[in-house]
């Protein structure tokens, strides 16, 4: 079975509509934003709220789970939700993190940001994957959210959990 989070976001929704085409079991997260009638009545998938920053709803969501796709973030630039967000996502990431290498999870997936690759000190400068972050106030707090959160899946791989970061 698949763990999903984030299911009803932007991406989350194509995701899970994609898996529930191809027959795969999916058990979809949510946690503010309740699915719309369609989603909620695609075959093979299982809905249910969850707060991904409590550690035993993350164990009990993932039990009996094969591979994670960990889609769920907040997304705001706006100030007053920076440490809302810059604990969320990295909170939530940590959670999954461990529950995946606790529980042998067979592949994960980590989708993540191309702001968190910071931003290039020259204005003109191409930035590829290849880019080290540096601390700058040009990095917005979602990206250093996200990069955070990419830090916990690199923890994790380095402890051997099968996973990729998806940009």
């Amino acid at each position: 079975m698949i763990l999903l989070t984030g299911a009803s976001g932007f991406l989350g929704q194509h995701l899970v509509r994609f898996l529930s085409a191809q027959g795969d079991a999916v058990r979809a997260l949510y946690n503010h934003k309740v699915p719309n009638s369609e989603l909620q009545e695609l075959p093979g998938v299982s809905w249910a709220k969850y707060d991904l920053l409590d550690i035993f709803a993350v164990e009990e969501a993932m039990q009996g789970i094969d591979e994670v796709y960990h889609c769920a973030a907040i997304v705001s630039f706006k100030p007053g939700r920076r440490e809302e967000m810059l604990h969320f996502n990295a909170e939530s990431t940590t959670n999954i993190v461990n529950q995946a290498i606790e529980q042998g999870i067979r592949k994960m997936v980590y989708v993540s940001s191309v702001a968190a690759l910071g931003r290039a000190a020259e204005s003109n400068k191409e930035i590829s994957e290849e880019e080290e972050w540096e601390e700058s106030r040009g990095n917005s707090a979602y990206g250093m959210s996200k990069y955070i959160a990419e830090m916990e899946v690199w923890r994790g791989i380095g402890e051997g959990l099968n996973a990729v970061v998806f940009c």
